[in-house]
């Protein structure tokens, strides 16, 4: 079976080109446009909708950073199990795949250039990723899971009100007094940390409580920052949370009575003292159960590929890392 790729061989245009022509994109010349068909005659490939017959093909792609010490973090787990859930009554077949590297992207983009993906779910990648700009030129539909999507590239997502993890975080040490609080969600190029340090912030300051910003330092020297800036409140994810905690811990801090700790993920944490983090979570096996939902809808959606967005709520998960402030 020919594949995209082949079509833009045979014309001598990008992938993206014969994408658009398929779409009928007003950003390609007469000329071009012919070229482009008459090398889908010669390659005798089928667009998409003309293979929907056929039993549906999704690809499950995940980032090496969703594991530790070899095996799947909890949440990626249930997210998979989600949509091995959705598919198991459809007979989708579905294979779950690491990205793979920049440089050595492995069996995935093998297997798309040989189009044997329907479509592509993206657990734990930037939406910049080598794989994921692959899977648009085909083009076959992308949804990114636990990310923003992006509209006007026509990645979908399934993800958290990631402002209201900020208000939620910001509203639990409020509740508890404290006026002294910091973040490890430093402002970047990435929307997830600036959506998420953005609703932190600014439920802070409707309290009249202004965050102070955390300088760009290894897990040990924060601790020793937090200590002495008088820090007593401090918002990161759930593993750097359970370390920073850990590192105040052996330099004398007490866990919840002189700094409290919120997380983000939920994994159900202990500090070597046996007190539980207190996180933000969310019901991951939802999560992609409905990234399952919306493919299927992707898949039966005809002509091009559009992007849709879903936002599942996020609640505080109460443990023991946080008291009155000092």
């Amino acid at each position: 079976m020919s594949s995209i790729l082949d079509v833009a061989r045979e014309a001598k245009v990008s992938p993206s080109t014969v994408s658009l022509v398929l779409n009928h994109g007003h950003r390609v010349s007469d000329q071009t446009r012919q070229k482009v068909k008459r090398a889908i005659e010669n390659t005798a490939y089928k667009p998409r909708d003309a293979r929907r017959l056929q039993k549906r093909h999704v690809a499950v792609l995940y980032s090496p950073t969703l594991t530790y010490s070899g095996s799947m973090i909890d949440y990626c787990r249930q997210w998979i199990a989600g949509i091995q859930d959705m598919f198991q009554k459809d007979g989708v077949f579905v294979t779950v795949l690491p990205a793979g590297l920049e440089d050595n992207p492995g069996m995935f983009l093998r297997g798309l250039e040989q189009h044997d993906y329907d479509g592509v779910i993206c657990m734990g990648l930037n939406t910049d990723h080598q794989c994921i700009g692959e899977a648009i030129e085909q083009p076959i539909p992308v949804i990114a899971i636990n990310r923003p999507g992006e509209e006007e590239r026509g990645i979908s997502s399934v993800s958290h009100n990631f402002t209201q993890v900020g208000q939620i975080a910001a509203d639990c040490l409020l509740a508890q007094g404290h006026q002294r609080i910091a973040t490890g969600f430093n402002s970047t190029d990435n929307r997830t940390v600036n959506r998420i340090k953005s609703g932190f912030a600014n439920q802070l300051a409707a309290a009249g409580v202004v965050l102070i910003e955390t300088p760009t330092l290894s897990e040990p020297d924060l601790a020793q920052w937090i200590r002495s800036e008088g820090i007593t409140g401090f918002f990161w994810g759930d593993p750097q949370s359970q370390r920073l905690g850990n590192h105040l811990i052996e330099i004398g801090a007490s866990i919840p009575e002189d700094v409290s700790l919120v997380g983000f993920d939920a994994l159900g944490l202990d500090f070597t003292n046996g007190r539980r983090l207190t996180s933000i979570g969310y019901d991951a096996q939802v999560m992609g159960y409905q990234a399952g939902q919306m493919m299927e809808k992707l898949l039966g959606t005809p002509g091009a590929v559009t992007a849709m967005s879903a936002v599942l709520p996020t609640h505080l998960v109460n443990g023991s890392s946080v008291s009155a402030a000092p």
